[in-house]
């Protein structure tokens, strides 16, 4: 905000010492002291007082704040992002016409109600959906006694998903900026 706008607003000849935060804004943030009088929340008391956050032992979705509930979100991670435990070496699947994009509603605390991009297999081979990113580095969860790289329903894809073809270019791009960065780096240091 510039000096004349916060002269403005506060009815002042000079702005100096003065500056201006702003707090980012939930779309869904009610007050406490709006919400009915019973316990819809279990950490708010019938009182409307706050106990505390429940952590991942919270069994709703969506927090009293708007939010995604520290609960949900942690079950988003758990199912969404695999682990490297889940790492499939020598995959198949990602030259398989089976892998397909699919969108999978989810909450998000700044913009509300949001699509994320998936990718899962056709022939039900993963466990569930993945990200792009995931599906890239290879870490797909399968069952114990699937070897996707010896996959019985590998079907050649005539071209790459544009999804992935958009992740590999971004790693790629940030490799390159970060091998640039290190060599503007090692010359600081050599020169």
């Amino acid at each position: 905000m510039d000096d004349k706008a916060i002269t403005d607003a506060l009815g002042l000849e000079s702005a100096y010492g003065y500056h201006v935060e702003v707090a980012p804004r939930l779309p869904f943030t009610v007050p406490v002291q709006d919400r009915p009088a019973v316990p819809w929340y279990p950490c708010i008391e019938t009182n409307q007082s706050y106990t505390g956050c429940l952590g991942e032992a919270c069994p709703l979705e969506v927090c009293w704040t708007g939010g995604p509930s520290v609960s949900y979100a942690a079950a988003l991670r758990r199912r969404f992002h695999p682990t490297d435990a889940e790492y499939a070496p020598g995959a198949l699947c990602l030259r398989c016409r089976h892998v397909q994009e699919i969108t999978i509603a989810a909450i998000d605390a700044r913009r509300g109600l949001i699509h994320l991009p998936m990718l899962h297999c056709g022939r039900q081979r993963w466990l569930h959906p993945i990200s792009t990113a995931a599906f890239v580095r290879r870490r797909i969860p399968t069952h114990e006694d699937t070897d996707l790289a010896q996959c019985p329903d590998f079907e050649p894809a005539a071209q790459p998903l544009p999804a992935v073809e958009r992740q590999r270019l971004h790693v790629n791009e940030r490799a390159r900026a970060r091998r640039a960065g290190n060599a503007a780096q090692e010359e600081r240091e050599l020169g």
